[in-house]
């Protein structure tokens, strides 16, 4: 993290655009050409209209699943009950005393907006507190709460739902690149929800359908090329196996790699790309990164125990040696050549990370062999997915500026957030 700022003035797109401005500045970031990922509120899309604005998948993946929510409540009784009686169970406890603490766990009100997995969340708690309830609620005379609740649908909705729990956890990785996620993540719950089974319920096709629905109509129209190119750059996702249809499997493959390819040749023209005549100095350099990213690793959050997009990934082969080109089209051309003939990644020998394959360490290991595709690569796979890693530190911060703390000065509560996070991550 670098900066971390207080904003007193009213959050209208022209104060966050001076304020982003400053940031970038300071940074010494092309405010233009800087990617800021941020939700799709107004004032943040109009602050960021002359930048590369990127929408965070999360909040997008959150709307699809509420949109898909209140229309299903509206077309099938049984889920508008459902939904109402959750409601109220949930309002119900919160105001009495002695029920929350003596639950498994705590029961959650859910939201529109935060936590994107408010919904998850509510139903959830309900399914793990259900029994345990009974016996508190009985004390109460109020018993009539739960058993307004069926049970078996709480259980199917929570199975259709619980999918994208999984895939709110990948888009909201900062310890490896989150960006090539996006597309898959979309197919993956896609496929999901568009497969009907015979022990479905009405009230679960409704809401299948409503789902698939609403991903089309809010996810989808925000993934872009970047996001193409993302999971192309990805060598263990860069055969779109995510795609069931094998037409549109060819077409993604095929426009991906016409992107990176234009993408490439700009890069490669303004920065300049690793070779084998590096100084020993700057081998020391990345050496001594690769041991900080370790380092860092070990401190970040160990809430994912696998991985979700485990059999869309390609593991196998080695690259082709590199032949050397004598000029930039041609070397961007054989190196293209030469990654999509790759079947294959040894996810061991790239450094798996809770086995979670981190690609920017694979193009690391192979700067050498593609040196210009491994520019591309670390500029585009810095991006995240999802604000999340923002949101965290907009949590630290109101941590650290208390009210019994309201003599804090701007930069302080600033400083602090960062120093953490630079503590957090291993940094210092």
């Amino acid at each position: 993290m670098y900066a971390c700022k207080f904003f007193p003035e009213s959050k209208t797109a022209d104060h966050i655009q001076v304020a982003l401005d400053q940031i970038l500045d300071d940074a010494g970031l092309d405010a233009e050409n800087t990617p800021c990922v941020t939700d799709k509120g107004s004032n943040m899309v109009a602050a960021t209209k002359s930048k590369c604005h990127v929408t965070c998948a999360c909040h997008r993946l959150s709307t699809s699943i509420n949109t898909a929510w209140d229309a299903s409540c509206a077309q099938n009784e049984e889920l508008k009950e459902l939904d109402d009686c959750s409601n109220s169970l949930v309002k119900f406890v919160k105001k009495s005393g002695g029920i929350q603490y003596n639950l498994p766990a705590t029961l959650k009100a859910g939201g529109k907006t935060r936590p994107w997995r408010g919904l998850i969340n509510k139903f959830c708690s309900i399914s793990k507190s259900y029994e345990a309830l009974k016996p508190l609620l009985r004390e109460k005379r109020r018993e009539d709460l739960v058993a307004a609740i069926e049970k078996s649908l709480l259980e199917e909705v929570l199975h259709i739902l619980e999918k994208a729990e999984e895939i709110f956890d990948i888009l909201e990785y900062s310890f490896v690149p989150s960006l090539q996620f996006v597309l898959p993540a979309f197919y993956k719950l896609r496929n999901f929800w568009s497969e009907l089974s015979s022990a479905d319920t009405a009230a679960g096709r409704v809401l299948k359908r409503n789902l698939v629905m609403a991903l089309d109509s809010k996810m989808w129209e925000d993934i872009s090329a970047l996001h193409v190119a993302a999971s192309y750059l990805d060598p263990s996702l860069k055969g779109f196996s995510f795609v069931k249809d094998t037409g549109e499997q060819r077409n993604l493959s095929e426009q991906a790699a016409d992107i990176v390819k234009e993408n490439a040749m700009l890069a490669a023209k303004i920065h300049v790309y690793p070779t084998k005549e590096l100084e020993d100095s700057d081998v020391e350099v990345l050496e001594n990164d690769e041991q900080e990213t370790e380092v860092a690793v070990e401190r970040t959050n160990k809430r994912a125990k696998y991985d979700p997009l485990a059999e869309f990934r390609n593991t196998a082969t080695d690259s082709e040696p590199r032949k050397k080109s004598s000029n930039l089209t041609a070397e961007v051309n054989e190196e293209l050549r030469r990654y999509s003939s790759i079947t294959g990644v040894n996810l061991k020998q790239a450094h798996a990370v809770r086995n979670i394959f981190d690609p920017l360490l694979w193009w690391g290991e192979q700067r050498y062999s593609f040196p210009v595709l491994s520019c591309l690569a670390r500029q585009l796979l810095v991006i995240p997915a999802s604000s999340a890693e923002s949101e965290r530190h907009f949590s630290g911060a109101g941590r650290i500026a208390r009210k019994d703390r309201n003599r804090l000065k701007d930069d302080a509560v600033e400083s602090s957030v960062v120093y953490y996070e630079a503590v957090r991550k291993g940094i210092i």
